[in-house]
């Protein structure tokens, strides 16, 4: 019993420390792909643009509109690669994981084969956790959509929580829990079960048993990390021709316990060119990629609003220090030669504390540690490769806010 415990602990460490080091290396590729993805994107979208204005000369539409998709799958497996690699921006509220399965449940209501019929047991009086909302709705997303398609015949699908109190004995199975309170999520479906052989290898990075097209084996590492970034685990149990299970533990949260929670946000999405055109302020763009530069000051030009480029941050703080007076906001990539992004920005609030500043990378950013770093807090974030309304968006409520305070 004790050396079967000792060689499942060592095994779930071997698997955390492969999965950190992969994550490194997949946060890497993410970067310099989104960079190529804002291009690709940025361009097309500024091609759709001119044909709205010509739509009699251009009759590459249905081209375009396939290249634009093709983008935008690539961003999805960034984020997936993103969030395996841990460098995930944690949005963290109270949250009562029964509304997250609620949801769940609705969606798949509205999207899976009426065979399968979804079932839901919700503790009554559940305890808070904190979490973002929208990435464990992904997880339990993501495994509800495994075992529906563990089910092609039809069979019972279910989504359980439960507060569980797990003690000193308990603890010691589970390389990296700590005794105390915790949510359990469940997620389980009685169909074909998972083979012995493919049970080792479910949370490694890009494993699919799917066919071509079909997978990225990436959804149950990138849970994997999600998770654990929760500070909780992913137990698995299958048996092959029976069925599968998915038990997710989270922390209680007294913190959580003290706020109201809250529900999964809808996005509301406002086109860019709506945008006040009348303006006329300055933006200091700061981004060592031409290509990414030029997309963005094709855009802001097109909103209306006046650009200055700088390649890197001592060209960007030279601009800064010869027409601060003029520039209403700083456009700011993290990852640049010479002077990073986060050196840039705390010279620039250091000398300047009161200039506006939009950071826009390809890694998601968790602001809290960044302002910690850097002593100061950015005036937003804009994730790459970014849509027109949400740079747009992002840029006009910046503005707005730095004349609210003024």
């Amino acid at each position: 019993q004790d050396l079967s415990e000792q060689r499942n602990l060592e095994d779930s460490l071997r698997q955390s420390q492969k999965m950190e080091a992969v994550g490194q290396l997949a946060g890497g590729i993410a970067h310099d792909f989104n960079n190529l993805l804002t291009g690709i994107l940025g361009n097309l979208a500024l091609v759709s643009l001119e044909m709205e204005k010509n739509p009699k000369s251009f009759s590459g539409e249905e081209n375009l509109e396939f290249a634009i998709k093709a983008g935008e799958r690539a961003a999805e497996l960034v984020k997936q690669l993103l969030g395996f690699s841990r460098r995930s921006q944690m949005n963290l509220k109270a949250c009562d994981s029964n509304h997250v399965l609620t949801e769940v449940r609705d969606i798949l209501l509205a999207t899976v084969d009426r065979r399968i019929k979804i079932n839901l047991d919700l503790e009554p009086q559940p305890w808070k956790i904190m979490a973002d909302l929208g990435l464990l709705s992904q997880v339990i997303i993501n495994m509800a959509v495994n075992a529906k398609d563990a089910m092609p015949q039809g069979g019972n699908l279910y989504l359980r929580s439960e507060n569980h109190k797990l003690d000193e004995d308990d603890a010691q199975s589970h390389a990296e829990a700590l005794p105390g309170d915790y949510i359990r999520l469940t997620i389980e479906d009685d169909g074909e079960g998972i083979p012995l052989d493919v049970q080792k290898r479910i949370f490694e990075p890009f494993f699919t048993t799917k066919g071509q097209g079909k997978g990225t084996g990436l959804g149950l590492a990138t849970s994997f990390g999600i998770i654990k970034q929760l500070g909780g685990w992913i137990e698995m149990d299958s048996t092959p021709g029976e069925g599968t299970r998915f038990e997710i533990f989270l922390p209680r949260s007294a913190a959580a316990e003290a706020q109201p929670s809250e529900e999964i946000e809808k996005k509301a999405l406002i086109k860019p060119l709506e945008r006040a055109m009348d303006k006329r302020e300055t933006i200091l763009i700061v981004d060592d990629e031409d290509v990414v530069r030029r997309v963005a000051q094709t855009l802001l030009v097109k909103l209306g609003y006046h650009v200055i480029e700088a390649r890197d941050g001592l060209e960007a703080i030279e601009l800064y220090e010869a027409h601060g007076d003029e520039i209403d906001l700083v456009l700011l990539d993290l990852t640049m030669p010479n002077l990073s992004g986060r050196e840039t920005f705390s010279r620039l609030r250091a000398d300047y504390p009161d200039v506006p500043v939009l950071i826009c990378s390809g890694y998601l950013v968790d602001v809290n540690e960044f302002a910690e770093e850097c002593s100061s807090v950015p005036n937003g974030f804009v994730q790459k490769p970014y849509h027109f309304e949400d740079m747009s968006d992002a840029v006009r409520r910046t503005l707005d806010g730095k004349q609210r305070a003024a």
